[in-house]
């Protein structure tokens, strides 16, 4: 896989390089496993908000509610048995 080089300053490569000896895993998977991180943390965050702008329009968070309701009808359908 390509690689490129990514800066940090002295103290985060100190201890990214403490993470990573505690955490067996090279400073490079340690960095990968925290960019993903981030990012799932960013997009729970983007959906959050977008569920608390939906709820404030009663007739939206009524047809979110009403669309969950058909949703959830499909896990009595007998299909997994």
């Amino acid at each position: 896989m390509p690689t490129a080089a990514v800066r940090v300053d002295e103290p985060t490569h100190e201890t990214l390089r403490e993470l990573a000896r505690e955490c067996d895993k090279s400073m490079s998977v340690l960095l990968s496993l925290a960019v993903e991180d981030l990012r799932r943390k960013k997009f729970m965050e983007a959906v959050n908000e977008e569920y608390r702008v939906l709820r404030v329009d009663a007739n939206a968070w009524a047809a979110e509610q009403n669309d969950r309701a058909v949703w959830d009808a499909t896990l009595t359908d007998g299909l997994g048995k």
